[in-house]
């Protein structure tokens, strides 16, 4: 008789990883429709060796079986029968990280452009709303599939542009900030990236009567088996979180339990560092605060549906079919907005509101020392003290002085199968 003993398998989820998880218990049925991929070994006192099962040969196995049977009592009942598509040989199973750089340490190219003209026409700075990024001997398409970019801690969507990718509305930042910091995710070994934008078209409440603000439905209209999804919003990464679900894998149909986002506190925390002229709540253009304004106000579907629908919000359709998260603490080294690491660092910084940190690396008396920016912030009077209203005086008004964040590590894992005769 076949015995479990242990399996290599990643339930359904965003951001879910392969686990052994003990699937005695699980009837049939359940195991076949809520686990992507892996595999079960399992033993036999009339084997030499063990035995390796994949999910998808067990969808199609050879042997009679109900789905409510328990795949302990399904394992006794089919005794010592052969199963014919099992394997000695364990699969293989490769991994792979995403990477982060800081473009201008990276060698690339920065220019301001408006995606539509050719870069060398003449334009005003602020009439210049994209960025256009370019890399001597890479070519576009890979720039376009394996890499995400950030500009001031924000997420924004590439095309295809020139020699290199327009980095849309990557420039209207200048006018709100001047400087910029652009920051480079690498997909390189972890595969290929497709972006589709948030618009009003594909944005859907959940249902009659509750608002944008609580929940809303994003349908891609594309397959999303075999895939992992990251939803940002206005430039924020929703990542490793259950804020995001998918409804419909057929489909590309996602559930966005905005509630859980806090669009307020996201949105004042961007107040001067993205633009948010089109929501038409700045304080007489005053790019800095807000008119006076209610909570419920800043979340009526108006509102939430412009943030919703920013140029930073997209999502990305990543090739494999896992991804998953580790956060690990960046350690500082007492001095501000420098930190340390005893290796080279090359995974993506985020602080405790979910921004992307970008950073320089100088190495220094065998540590790297981490240069970023603006790791302190300030706990305004609106978040500790009850009221309605949003205005300027609570968004100034500082409690408690300046808090540094706690910078993490994020490290994005993909694991891929390595089919017979494929190299990892």
């Amino acid at each position: 008789m076949y015995k479990l003993v242990s399996t290599f398998l990643k339930p359904k989820g965003i951001s879910n990883t392969y686990q052994n998880i003990d699937i005695s218990l699980m009837t049939v049925g359940f195991i076949q429709d809520n686990f992507l991929d892996g595999y079960i070994e399992l033993s036999n006192v009339n084997l030499d060796d063990n035995v390796f099962l994949t999910i998808q040969d067990f969808r199609q196995i050879n042997l009679p079986y109900r789905l409510d049977q328990t795949f302990e009592y399904w394992l006794s009942f089919i005794g010592n029968k052969t199963i014919l598509n099992v394997t000695e040989k364990r699969p293989n199973y490769v991994s792979a990280i995403v990477k982060a750089r800081n473009a201008m340490q990276s060698d690339f190219k920065i220019k301001y452009v408006d995606r539509r003209y050719d870069p060398d026409k003449p334009m005003a700075i602020g009439a210049q709303n994209d960025l256009y990024l370019s890399k001597p001997y890479v070519d576009k398409n890979i720039l376009q599939r394996r890499m995400l970019t950030t500009v001031n801690g924000y997420l924004h969507p590439t095309v295809p542009y020139q020699d290199g990718v327009a980095v849309v509305a990557g420039g209207s930042l200048v006018k709100t900030i001047g400087d910029i910091n652009v920051g480079i995710l690498s997909f390189a070994s972890v595969g290929d990236l497709t972006m589709k934008a948030i618009t009003n078209e594909n944005l859907f409440s959940y249902k009659g009567g509750i608002p944008l603000s609580e929940k809303c439905i994003v349908s891609l209209d594309t397959s999303l088996i075999g895939k992992s999804v990251i939803v940002v919003i206005a430039g924020y990464p929703i990542i490793g979180s259950d804020i995001v679900s998918i409804a419909s894998d057929e489909q590309g149909i996602l559930n966005i339990n905005t509630r859980r986002f806090d669009i307020v506190t996201h949105l004042n925390r961007q107040l001067g560092k993205i633009n948010l002229e089109s929501l038409g709540i700045l304080n007489n253009g005053d790019i800095h605060s807000l008119r006076p304004m209610s909570k419920q106000a800043i979340l009526s579907d108006l509102i939430t549906r412009k943030y919703l629908t920013l140029p930073q919000s997209f999502v990305i359709i990543v090739d494999t079919p896992e991804l998953t998260i580790e956060r690990i603490p960046v350690v500082s080294s007492g001095i501000r907005d420098v930190h340390i690491n005893l290796n080279e660092p090359n995974l993506p910084i985020i602080d405790s509101y979910g921004r992307i940190v970008e950073y320089w690396v100088s190495p220094e008396n065998n540590v790297y020392s981490i240069i970023t920016a603006n790791d302190y912030y300030k706990t305004f009077n609106y978040e500790t003290v009850e009221t309605n209203i949003i205005d300027t005086h609570n968004l100034v008004m500082p409690v408690g002085g300046y808090q540094q964040h706690s910078l993490e590590y994020l490290r994005m894992t993909a694991v891929r199968k390595i089919e017979a005769g494929q190299t990892a």
